[in-house]
């Protein structure tokens, strides 16, 4: 029986114009009333989560890619990168050509160019920037409470980008905008979706059993496993949705609302 759901957001709840349909938000709204717990589950820092969406009724955020989790307003962890390993990191972003953004417990922060080259990813993607407030910084080595980043435009691809960061950082394909070999999100080794999961449900008193997650990305993959009731939208890719129990439509096609009616979890 299930009893919380976690959603992603960029690609499950809104698609790359930053576009919630009617359909999906009287979902959220129907699936609530009948009292399954919400949880939202984004490699999005907290800060860069749309406002229309925290506004929807959720119990819980997970964000930075499973490093950050609230409920019902309160921080039930967080988990920051050292700055010797954050260092070491853009170190070898650096080294490979890399534009980056950080994300931690004050927002986004990158440098200039940084800044300047994921603009022009957006625009040449038909995204809306105006939920991506950056911070400009001269050195993004300074900054503290870090607890993940993005990069793009490396001269090596994910695998081999994977094979040459620090050992206590984990790199897995871009999950937004632009997915493509170059382009990769960094955390820390451990630190995922499904991890934070298991801390929240554990907190709860909730079974793995009685979890649903619904995502398209590749950093939605581990929680795709880990739940009880799992669904890959129709816009994900075939390696995501071969690890799901179930397929709905595209985010375009109202995929979530689709889902719940699959599971009989609203009328």
């Amino acid at each position: 029986m299930i009893k919380i759901i976690f959603l992603d957001i960029d690609g499950t709840l809104i698609n790359y114009k930053q576009e919630i349909s009617n359909r999906t938000i009287e979902a959220i709204h129907e699936v609530k009333k009948k009292g399954y717990l919400l949880s939202i589950c984004t490699g999005r820092a907290l800060d860069t989560i749309p406002s229309f969406l925290k506004e929807l009724p959720f119990d819980g955020i997970i964000a930075s890619a499973g490093a950050h989790a609230v409920w019902k307003g309160q921080i039930l962890f967080r988990d920051q990168m050292s700055q010797d390993l954050l260092s070491r990191t853009i170190d070898v972003l650096e080294a490979h050509h890399a534009h980056y953004i950080l994300d931690g417990r004050n927002g986004k922060f990158a440098n200039e160019e940084s800044i300047n080259q994921f603009r022009t990813l957006l625009s040449d993607k038909g995204i809306d920037d105006s939920d991506f407030a950056i911070q400009k910084v001269e050195d993004p080595r300074t900054i503290e409470g870090v607890e993940s980043g993005m990069y793009y435009h490396a001269d090596i691809d994910v695998k081999s980008m994977g094979m040459a960061v620090p050992e206590g950082i984990q790199i897995t394909p871009m999950s937004f905008a632009d997915r493509n070999q170059f382009n990769g999100e960094f955390t820390q080794k451990g630190i995922h979706k499904a991890s934070a999961i298991l801390k929240v449900i554990t907190h709860l008193g909730i079974q793995q059993d009685e979890v649903m997650a619904i995502g398209d990305g590749p950093n939605d993959r581990e929680m795709l496993m880990f739940a009880g009731t799992s669904v890959a939208m129709g816009n994900a890719e075939q390696e995501t949705k071969k690890l799901a129990s179930y397929v709905t439509q595209s985010v375009d096609q109202d995929g979530v609302y689709h889902a719940f009616k699959a599971f009989n979890l609203i009328d």
